[in-house]
């Protein structure tokens, strides 16, 4: 799993990552990522409908589950979107 943090959190998990490892024998580890380049051509693409955004959804929340079990075995397509805001999809 990635996620990102602030710099303190992550010199926390740098500092006593080793401990949860200790504990639950889970691996932490921090991974720097360069920032997106070329972001302005893709925006132009999208922009004149040469580059189309798949998404899988909206669906409800209590509807996870099985979407997350879809997207593990990689029969998703597109980003699936999940309305968290209540337990159904918006119309």
């Amino acid at each position: 799993m990635t996620v990102g943090g602030t710099v303190p959190r992550l010199l926390q998990i740098l500092a006593f990552g080793w401990l949860v490892r200790l504990f639950t024998g889970k691996s932490m580890r921090i991974v720097a990522l360069k920032p997106n380049r070329d972001l302005d051509s893709v925006r132009d693409l999208f922009v004149k409908g040469k580059l189309v955004c798949v998404l899988d959804g909206p669906h409800s929340m209590k509807d996870a589950p099985g979407l997350l079990r879809r997207f593990g075995e990689g029969e998703h397509c597109g980003k699936i979107v999940i309305h968290a805001a209540g337990l159904s999809a918006p119309d």
